[in-house]
């Protein structure tokens, strides 16, 4: 009953089907004494005659090897039955010829097999193989080994969901990239084509108003009437190409968020949560270098899950006024001591010097966020309690000078 206790704790907190396997070998053979196991992995919604069959034993083959079902009748015997099977005389060839790794046959004068079931599903079979030829198992030793493979086979299902949650998840990533970089391509039309459009628009209204003020001659009131409306819809196109362009300046905004939510990715799998991402409606229209903006806020968004191991990461995005608007990277890890605040920006800085220290890095990060920061004309504040968190708020100018947004026009997100 103590073994029975332990198997039902250890095998369903498994989500490898090797250390599962490996549990359940050490088990049975433990009680019964077999001279061979396998467990065979069962699909029947997909192919009910096939299976991959797992070895048990010292110096097994840690891959699983496909077989053909056929070849082994009392594992048939056991899922079409969905009990116990015992047969004497059993023999089998142990691998399929699509990877005839090993010429082993399973021979042995007495075998039983045991069907791995968890609520109605079947997931696979323990086959074992004994010596003796009058080898009888007791009804204890039956017992044993279904409570065995039921708990395996609780311990199968929990795996398989994990393995699908993780394709799902996987399927899912591919899904963000690609319309992440949908929405990229979307942007860079939508600037470049507004951009190419509002030059010779401008051209337009620029001669109709030369035109209106006689420069070129004096012009007749039918004229002066048609260059009016001209000028008119012109300066209307104007408007709409900057809208236009407004329009996709905001849409950057997302797309922004859109890849530091794919880079952080890799570093948020080893932490109980996720990062957040928060928009206020009251977001100005930015025009501003977008990879040292990305730059500036990865470094601390990767510096605030560096410090966090539970609670939450934020990144809050909110107009700040008078033209400016605010950038906010809030955390609950370590934390640091008011004294320390200023020392984080200074180069090659860490706040924990000792060869024995528990974060890494060059120091250096801060520091390239802060000259960044500075080259956007905006500022950063940080405030910070030991043990309850830090907040960096990083305020930027929503117009950035045309220079410096002509350095970034090939890198926009």
């Amino acid at each position: 009953m103590a073994m029975v206790q332990t198997l039902s704790q250890s095998l369903p907190a498994s989500l490898d089907y090797r250390q599962i396997i490996g549990t359940v070998r050490g088990r049975i053979t433990n009680v019964v004494r077999a001279a061979r196991l396998y467990v065979i992995i069962v699909d029947e919604n997909r192919d009910s005659s096939r299976g991959f069959v797992f070895e048990g034993g010292e110096g097994a083959d840690p891959l699983p090897r496909q077989v053909d079902l056929q070849q082994f009748p009392i594992v048939q015997e056991c899922i079409l039955k969905r009990g116990p099977v015992i047969q004497r005389n059993v023999s089998a060839k142990l691998f399929s010829q699509e990877a005839p790794r090993d010429p082993r046959d399973f021979s042995f004068p007495m075998s039983a097999a045991i069907p791995i079931l968890f609520r109605g599903e079947l997931h696979g079979v323990i086959l074992l193989g004994f010596s003796e030829a009058q080898r009888l198992l007791s009804s204890r030793e039956l017992q044993f080994c279904q409570i065995v493979a039921f708990a395996t086979a609780i311990a199968l299902s929990n795996a398989k969901k994990y393995e699908e949650l993780q394709i799902e998840a996987q399927r899912r990533q591919k899904i963000a990239e690609q319309l992440a970089e949908a929405n990229r391509l979307k942007s860079e039309f939508l600037a470049n084509t507004t951009h190419e459009l509002r030059t010779p628009i401008a051209a337009v209204v620029g001669y109709s108003d030369l035109l209106m003020q006689e420069i070129f001659g004096p012009l007749t009131e039918q004229q002066k009437t048609t260059l009016e409306r001209l000028t008119q819809n012109a300066r209307g196109m104007l408007g709409l190409v900057e809208d236009i362009l407004d329009f996709s300046r905001l849409q950057e905004v997302a797309l922004l968020i859109d890849e530091l939510r794919l880079e952080l990715t890799p570093l948020e799998r080893d932490k109980p949560f996720k990062v957040k991402y928060e928009m206020g409606e009251d977001v100005p229209v930015i025009k501003t270098d977008w990879p040292k903006l990305k730059r500036i806020l990865l470094n601390l968004l990767n510096n605030a899950l560096k410090f966090t191991e539970e609670g939450e990461v934020k990144l809050s995005i909110r107009g700040a006024g008078e033209g400016k608007v605010s950038f906010i990277v809030s955390d609950t890890g370590i934390g640091m001591r008011q004294e320390q605040i200023p020392l984080i920006f200074e180069k090659f800085r860490q706040l924990d010097g000792s060869t024995a220290r528990r974060y890494g890095g060059t120091g250096l990060g801060l520091t390239l966020t802060k000259n960044l920061v500075d080259l956007l004309g905006g500022r950063i504040e940080v405030e910070s309690e030991v043990g309850k968190g830090s907040t960096f708020k990083v305020t930027i100018p929503v117009r950035a000078s045309e220079v410096l947004v002509g350095e970034a026009t090939e890198g926009t997100p």
